[in-house]
């Protein structure tokens, strides 16, 4: 069983240690852990310079920024305000807008019948506008494939 008493060339290194360089210079010299060497500061009244601290928080955030680009899951700069990005799409395609509006409408009254995928023949499917100012002029494709035409993969059999 170790002997948790410090010794006092241990408490003279924490006084002249620890108010400059905080626990890590401290456990430079002795070997003690972060808990203990806090507890004995603390008992002993020994209080370490702030600015230290903030200089290495300064430092780690530099080295380890999360950031906009730097962050491993940047995407661009696409957030999650949905609103914001359909209103974009509105003011910058207002056709494409018009065009999908009457063909849900045209689906919702049952004036058109949504097809199985043209491809694969699933059953649940989306529309893909050749022309925009055909609005009824669609073809019907699940989304697997519809994402193949958008990515631009070529498929024969829809060619």
């Amino acid at each position: 069983m170790r002997d948790n008493s410090w010794t006092e060339k241990e408490i003279e290194i924490l006084k002249t240690h620890y108010p400059v360089g905080g626990c890590n210079a401290v456990m430079k010299y002795i070997h003690r852990s972060v808990n203990s060497i806090k507890h004995m500061a603390c008992r002993l009244e020994i209080k370490a310079d702030k600015s230290i601290f903030s200089e290495a928080a300064k430092k780690y955030k530099a080295e380890h920024d999360q950031h906009g680009k730097n962050n491993p899951n940047w995407k661009g700069g696409i957030a999650k305000n949905n609103y914001y990005y359909k209103k974009l799409q509105i003011e910058r395609y207002p056709e494409r807008v018009h065009a999908r509006n009457l063909l849900d409408k045209a689906v919702r009254q049952g004036k058109i019948t949504r097809l199985p995928c043209e491809v694969c023949g699933n059953p649940k499917t989306e529309a893909h506008h050749e022309n925009y100012s055909k609005p009824f002029d669609v073809q019907w494709l699940c989304k697997k494939h519809h994402n193949e035409i958008h990515g631009g993969i070529k498929n024969e059999i829809i060619a």
